[in-house]
C-alpha cells in the first residue's frame, strides 16, 4: 500500500527547516520587512499541504494557533497584511 504521506512529510521537512532559517535570521537582525512575510508564506504553504492530505491539526497549528504568526502579521509591510487578511482567516492585522 502507498504512503499517502510520503510527499507531504518530505515538503513539511523543508518548509519546517526554510522557517527554523527565517527565525534564526531575525535573531541575528534581518530585516522584519523582508523575513516576516517570507515566514508567513511558508506557515501558509504548510497549511495548504497539510489540509490535502487531511491533517486538520496540522493545519490549524501553523498559523492560527500562533500568537507570534499574529503579531508577525502586523509587523509586515501593508501589501503583505492586505494579502493574508484575505486568504487566513486566523491572522489580521
Amino acid at each position: 500500500m502507498a504512503d499517502p504521506y510520503r510527499y507531504f512529510r518530505v515538503e513539511a521537512a523543508e518548509i519546517l527547516e526554510q522557517l527554523q532559517k527565517g527565525l534564526l535570521e531575525l535573531e541575528r537582525g534581518a530585516p522584519a520587512t523582508d523575513t516576516i512575510p517570507m515566514l508567513l508564506r511558508l506557515a501558509h504553504t504548510l497549511k495548504g499541504a497539510a489540509r490535502v492530505v487531511k491533517q486538520k491539526g496540522i493545519a490549524d497549528l501553523s498559523i492560527c494557533s500562533c500568537p507570534s504568526a499574529t503579531a508577525a502579521a502586523r509587523l509586515a509591510p501593508e501589501s503583505s497584511r492586505a494579502r493574508w487578511s484575505t486568504s487566513t482567516r486566523c491572522v489580521r492585522s
